[in-house]
Formats: C-alpha cells, sequence, structure tokens
C-alpha cells in the first residue's frame, strides 16, 4: 500500500506538521492536493486533512488508513502545496492557514452513506435555476389542453404559455402566478417536464461597460516597449504622477499578455476602486473577468473560484486575497498603487501581496508591474539600486497641469477667529465649486463623530474598558465606539472621576464634518465614504456612481477617496488634518503623510478644467508637506533615504515584529522575554553574535491593551532576514518553549508596531 503524508485541518502548533496514512487500494487515485478525511487521535475521530507527499515507505510504525476522498472538493496544484510550505516558513503561519488562501472559506463537507458505502461530499454550494418546458408527449399544444378539465384554469394557463423551450419558474411565475402544486400535478401527469441548470453568480455580468483605447503618448509607449522587449520574466515599477495614464499603460500589458495565451492578475488596494476598474477592463476587452473581494457574497465567491480554476477567466480583479486566485497560467501581476500599507496583511498569515508575486513570478515565469504616483521608499530604491526596471510618467496626459496646491496653517485660522476645521479658502472654494456646478472631494483622515470624550473639570478620557485607548462617539448611534475590538457604551452625561457635568466631545471625524457640511451648505448634496458608511453590499459601487454622475456635490471620506479615482468634474480637493499620520510613532510617519496628500490631490483637475487642492495643517514646515505642494516625489525620497540610511530602516534592513498576548499581564511579559532569550541562545549557540546586535529588548506595546488582552513585544532590525526566519521556524518547534501559553505573533516588515 502507498502511504500519504497529510496535513490534519488544525490549528495547532503540534499537529504543524504531517502525518502518515495508508492508501487503500479502492483510493488508489489520491494524489498531491487532494482533501481527504481520516481518523486521527486516541478516539480516531473523523477530521479532514491535504495530501501533500505520496510515498512508498514511512519511518512510522501502526499506520492508520485514509477513510475518505471529498468528493468534489477543489484540489490544489502542486505549485499551490509549494507556495504554501514557503509560506508557512517565510510568515510564520500554519500550514493549513496558508492553504486556507487558496481555497473558498465557506467550503464545507458532510458525510452520507450511498449504497451500504460512507461517501464525503461536498455541500452543493451551487445555485441552481429551476426551469419547464412542454414534455414532448404530444405534437400539438391542443393536445395538451384537451387532456386538462376545463375547469383547471392554471393548469391550463401554464400549458398555453409554456412550448418546447425551457422557461424558467422565475418567468413562469410572473406569467401565471403558479403555484408549486400545480406544476407538480402537471408533471405527475407527463405533460412537463422540470430541468435545472447552474446558475453562476457574478454581480457585474449584466452591466454593459464601453472603455475606448486611447493614443498612448512618448512615455507610455516607451513603458509599453520596455515590457514587451524583457526577454526574461522582470519586475517593473511604473512611477507616474496622477492622471499620467498608468491605467492605459496597464491595458495594453493586459492586452500583450493576453496574445501569449497567459493569465493577468489585476491588483488594486481598495475594494472601492474594483468597480472603476472592471468598467475599463470589461469595456476594453469585451469580455468577463475574474473578481475577487471580501464583499462578495459565500455563493459568488465560490462560483468565481471554481470559473477561475477551469480557466473560464483570463484576467482576474480584486484586492489583496486576489493574489491567492487558481490561475495556473499567470503571466503577468499588475499591482496599482502599489505603496498601500493594504497589500500587507496584518492577520495571519501576515504576508506581504509583493512577496507573494515574487514567489509566483519564480514559480511561474511571470512579469510584475508595480504602479505608483507615490512609490513605496522601498520599492523606488529598489528600482534604482537592485533588480526593478524603473519606468516613469512624469506628465499628465493631454498635458493636462497638475493641480495648485495651497498650504493653510491652522494656526493662522485660529488667531484670525475661525474656529471651524474648514479654513476660510477651503469654504470660499466649496462655495464657489457649488456654484459653477463642480464638485468637491474633502479627505479626513478620522472616521467617527469626535476622537474623544473627556472631562473638562478633571480631564478624565471616556476609554475602552477592553482596551487601553479613547473611545470615538459615533453620532448616528449615538454610541461610543472603540475601533480596536468595536466595543460599545452609552456617552456619559456625569464624569465617572469628579462626577461634575463638563463632559465635551473634541476633535472631528466625518460624520461630524457631514453635519457641519449640511449646515455650511444646506443647498448641496453631501457623500460620505468610510467604513461606517460602506457596510452594506454595493454600498461603494452606489456611491462612486452617484458621484460620478453628478448625484453629489461633495464626496467626503477617509483613505479610501484618496486614490485611484478619475472624476472629471472634480476641480477642487480639501485636506482637513494633513498632519494626523504624522503624529504616529512610526517611522513611516512622513512617507504616509506625503503619499496621502499626493494621492488626494491628484483626484482634482482631472478633466478639461484646471484643479486646486487646500492642505490644511498645524505643521506647515514638515518636507513631507512643503514637498508635496509641488508633487516632488524626488526630493522627498531624497530627504526620506537618507534618514531611513542613518536608522537602519527599510530598505536597509527588514523588521521582524515578534509580540506576544495575554490577558494576565505578568504571564505575557514573562513568556516575551522567555522567547526572547531562547532566540538569543539559539544565536550565541550558532556562532552568530553578530546578529545579537540586531535583537531589541522586550517591551511594553505602545498600546498596552487590546480586548483584555495585555501586549509585550521585540522587534529585530536585521539584514539576514532568510537565516533569521529559518532559526525563528526552528525555534517555533524546539519543545523548551512549549510552556508559552500567551498567544505568539511574528509578522515581517509590520505595518505598525502599536
Amino acid at each position: 500500500m502507498k502511504i500519504a503524508a497529510v496535513f490534519i485541518n488544525q490549528l495547532n502548533s503540534n499537529m504543524d506538521h504531517s502525518f502518515d496514512y495508508f492508501i487503500p487500494s479502492h483510493l488508489d487515485y489520491i494524489d498531491i492536493g487532494v482533501r481527504i478525511v481520516v481518523p486521527f487521535g486516541i478516539k480516531n475521530k473523523s477530521i479532514d486533512g491535504l495530501v501533500v507527499e505520496i510515498k512508498e515507505k514511512s519511518e512510522f510504525k501502526g499506520l492508520k488508513t485514509i477513510e475518505g476522498v471529498i468528493c468534489n472538493y477543489p484540489k490544489l496544484s502542486m505549485w499551490q502545496v509549494e507556495m504554501c510550505f514557503w509560506m508557512q516558513k517565510n510568515y510564520h503561519c500554519y500550514f493549513m492557514e496558508a492553504v486556507s488562501c487558496y481555497i473558498p472559506s465557506n467550503m464545507k463537507y458532510k458525510k452520507v452513506k450511498i449504497d451500504n458505502k460512507i461517501e464525503y461530499l461536498l455541500n452543493n454550494s451551487e445555485q441552481k435555476i429551476k426551469y419547464y418546458k412542454l414534455s414532448g408527449k404530444y405534437s400539438l399544444k391542443e393536445d395538451y389542453l384537451n387532456t386538462t378539465r376545463p375547469n383547471a384554469l392554471m393548469q391550463r394557463q401554464v400549458l398555453s404559455c409554456l412550448n418546447d423551450i425551457p422557461t424558467s419558474l422565475e418567468d413562469l411565475k410572473g406569467l401565471t402566478n403558479c403555484t408549486g402544486g400545480t406544476l407538480k400535478s402537471l408533471i405527475e401527469k407527463g405533460l412537463i417536464e422540470e430541468c435545472s441548470k447552474v446558475n453562476i453568480r457574478n454581480p457585474y455580468k449584466e452591466k454593459e461597460y464601453s472603455y475606448p483605447e486611447n493614443n498612448l503618448n512618448y512615455y507610455q509607449q516607451k513603458s509599453l516597449d520596455a515590457f514587451v522587449e524583457a526577454m526574461e520574466p522582470s519586475t517593473f515599477l511604473i512611477h507616474g504622477v496622477t492622471g499620467s495614464g498608468k491605467t492605459e499603460v496597464f491595458l495594453r500589458l493586459i492586452e500583450e499578455t493576453i496574445k501569449k495565451d497567459k493569465g493577468c492578475l489585476y491588483l488594486v488596494p481598495e475594494i472601492s476602486l474594483t468597480s472603476q476598474v472592471i468598467e475599463r477592463i470589461m469595456g476594453r476587452f469585451k469580455q468577463d473577468i475574474g473578481i475577487i473581494h471580501s464583499k462578495l457574497n459565500a455563493g459568488e465567491r465560490i462560483d468565481q473560484w471554481n470559473n477561475i480554476k477551469s480557466k473560464n477567466y483570463n484576467i482576474v480583479l480584486g484586492a489583496r486575497s486576489a493574489i491567492f486566485a487558481p490561475m495556473d497560467n499567470i503571466g503577468l501581476i499588475i499591482m496599482d498603487e502599489e505603496h498601500e500599507n493594504t497589500y500587507k496583511s496584518s492577520n495571519r498569515p501576515r504576508y506581504n501581496t509583493v512577496g507573494i508575486a515574487k514567489k509566483l513570478q519564480e514559480m511561474h515565469g511571470c512579469h510584475i508591474v508595480l504602479g505608483s504616483a507615490t512609490p513605496s521608499v522601498t520599492s523606488y530604491y529598489n528600482a534604482i539600486h537592485n533588480d526593478i526596471h524603473l519606468l516613469e510618467l512624469p506628465n499628465r496626459v493631454n498635458d493636462i497641469p497638475m493641480p495648485k496646491i495651497e498650504i493653510v496653517n491652522m494656526k493662522d485660522e485660529l488667531y484670525a477667529g475661525n474656529r471651524t476645521v474648514i479654513s476660510r479658502a477651503l469654504f470660499e472654494g466649496i462655495e464657489n465649486n457649488i456654484k459653477s456646478g463642480e464638485q468637491t472631494i474633502l479627505f479626513l483622515n478620522k472616521r467617527g463623530y469626535s476622537s474623544f470624550v473627556f472631562c473638562r473639570n478633571c480631564g478624565f478620557v471616556v476609554r475602552c474598558s477592553n482596551c487601553d485607548i479613547s473611545m470615538t462617539y459615533h453620532h448616528s448611534s449615538r454610541e461610543m465606539l472603540c475601533h480596536y475590538c468595536s466595543h460599545k457604551s452609552m456617552v456619559p452625561s456625569i464624569c465617572p472621576k469628579c462626577k461634575s457635568n463638563k463632559i465635551k466631545h473634541t476633535g472631528s471625524g466625518t460624520q461630524k464634518l457631514e453635519l457641519q457640511l449640511h449646515k455650511y451648505f444646506p443647498q448641496a448634496k453631501i457623500l460620505r465614504m468610510d467604513t461606517d458608511s460602506m457596510q452594506k453590499k454595493g454600498a461603494y459601487d452606489s456611491a462612486i456612481h452617484k458621484f460620478s454622475s453628478g448625484q453629489a456635490d461633495i464626496l467626503l471620506g477617509t483613505q479610501m477617496v484618496t486614490k485611484g479615482f478619475d472624476f472629471q468634474n472634480v476641480t477642487l480637493v480639501g485636506v482637513i488634518l494633513a498632519d494626523s499620520t504624522l503624529n504616529i510613532p512610526d517611522f513611516k510617519a512622513s512617507e504616509r503623510t506625503f503619499q496621502l496628500i499626493t494621492q488626494v490631490a491628484g483626484r482634482a483637475g482631472r478633466g478639461t478644467k484646471l484643479g486646486n487642492v487646500v492642505v490644511q495643517t498645524y505643521e506647515p514646515n514638515h518636507y513631507s508637506i512643503t514637498l508635496s505642494k509641488n508633487h516632488d516625489y524626488n526630493s522627498f525620497y531624497e530627504k526620506e533615504i537618507s534618514y531611513r540610511k542613518m536608522m537602519n530602516y527599510p530598505p536597509f534592513s527588514d523588521i521582524i515584529y515578534i509580540g506576544f498576548t495575554n490577558e494576565n499581564e505578568e504571564v505575557v511579559s514573562k513568556d516575551c522575554h522567555k522567547y526572547y532569550n531562547s532566540l538569543l541562545k539559539c544565536l550565541q549557540d550558532n556562532n552568530l553574535h553578530e546578529l545579537v546586535k540586531e535583537m531589541f529588548n522586550p517591551t511594553l506595546s505602545p498600546v498596552k491593551k487590546i480586548n483584555n488582552r495585555f501586549r509585550w513585544y521585540f522587534i529585530i532590525k536585521t539584514v539576514h532576514i532568510k537565516l533569521y526566519n529559518e532559526i525563528i521556524y526552528n525555534l517555533n518547534l524546539n519543545k523548551d518553549i512549549s510552556d508559552i501559553s500567551s498567544t505568539k505573533i511574528i509578522d515581517i516588515n509590520p505595518n505598525t508596531i502599536l
């Protein structure tokens, strides 16, 4: 009997390795990537797992036998299994966590008995539509009618509507108002037949799109030529100012790739961007495309996955998770707005999409194209010094001028008596836009109504009972909400500490600003686009359609309004609090500030009218703000890279975050120190004393508690990331740290360490 090495579908550090099982003769077709059911543990509980190897011998005795194969369960390709092993070791996740990235999350199976045999079947997740037609028993419709009683009016009505061409149940009910009993009776008489077919659920299939081909300018053509002439699998960075026509270049690259009968993955950082990109791709290529993002319902996700796996699509579009699309012939991966931190997962598995793309490039020999008006400092550095080809688009298409940016010092506004969050310049600009029928985008990087609620008498701040963080007031629900754990509470009318009634809401979020805008500009139609207002399915598409079709004058939102959108009538952009990201204790704070200002400013003046931008700030002299005024990325990069080099931050090193959480503050501190000392000992035992210098001592996290769990961590700043990954992977298998009860978090180059 052959033997299968199987990973059990349990997320447990003690089980994060393969187990050997005999393959019974009637299941000798089992192969790598097949989902099976095995007996596990002392009680031989049936549990599913994934076959990762087929072999002739095992070093273990007393092997158990595989119970069965889960019929119709998606089989992973060899390269997908290999990728899961790679993710396990490089992103320090469980193997089956990596597997879950490649399988729709709602794939469930059931145990059934068929012909006295136990079978494991995938729950039927297909959506079938019922159809009805005449049975063919008679050649003339009159003969069908003659077989029914004259008073059987509903049956006769159904027969009158049907013919040899199947009619859907929905259409039939619309014509006759028939019931299930009527149809059942006609089927039993042999007068009609019921059939069904699988409905492929695609929320965009009924829509008609058109996106004409545009002529390329010199720089766009140069970028296309560089791609076409690349003989080896290459990575390109297209650095183009906002409105420079990067999307047109992307579409041409897709066209070239399809000519070679290869598939394309097109990734965007936000779900809100998918509708515009879908319109452009489907309008250009006149074909259905695969779509993967979290707003699809369970059925739509499975249908999309199956169609991609079946090679029914050669273009797949989606947010971060689309990098795991089951496309076996990848020729091109496009990452639009590559600088966005949403391409880095903050939950297990904590992968970096660029890292996954590079591994896919190794496996498939595909090209990678990164695009941005404000590339990440790391990507731009690699384009100058390493293995990425830099392609520049320095001008807007048709030589449309860049928008004029005005920096407003909000301290001056206070001195002038203006205590609102809208400066006089921005107020005047909005007013003029409304009068002239032009549109405005306002960006405020805070959702909710008030940033926090405090007592003016004693300074008490309302904090989350579960987290070490102030709560945000949400006006729509009249509640305080923690943006870390979602805990809710009522707003106190009396201070819990000093019992005074001097409770004040301070700071502004998008909800509060929306109410103020209605007050200041009662004639304006306002749309708010943030996490709170975009909860319902289709909310993104609806909001974008309303604004692009001129049904709103002002689009107010958080980061989701800053990137990718191309609204021809937007001539004014206002950045309400430009320096909010500067106050975060993070080495990327300046980079994010420059990117946000430049990106949102780029939404203005993309049509025939000139664009204006008002940037409001309390730190008007910070280089990330002053350099954004002239859209001067290169000067910003030179300034920022010098600081990175001085402090040995990425791209000059990689950062490994190793954190621990526990409900007991003393235990989490102890566990963090134990792991730190164990890692230190590993380095010393292997004579890697130089690497010891790269480790920083354990410390309490800046936000010390989230969701009733205390947090400790330490970081490693290293140029030996591959060696550290190997050491950490092996250390995690060491029984010396098995008594650590705290939850361990290992994150390579995290978005934040807060």
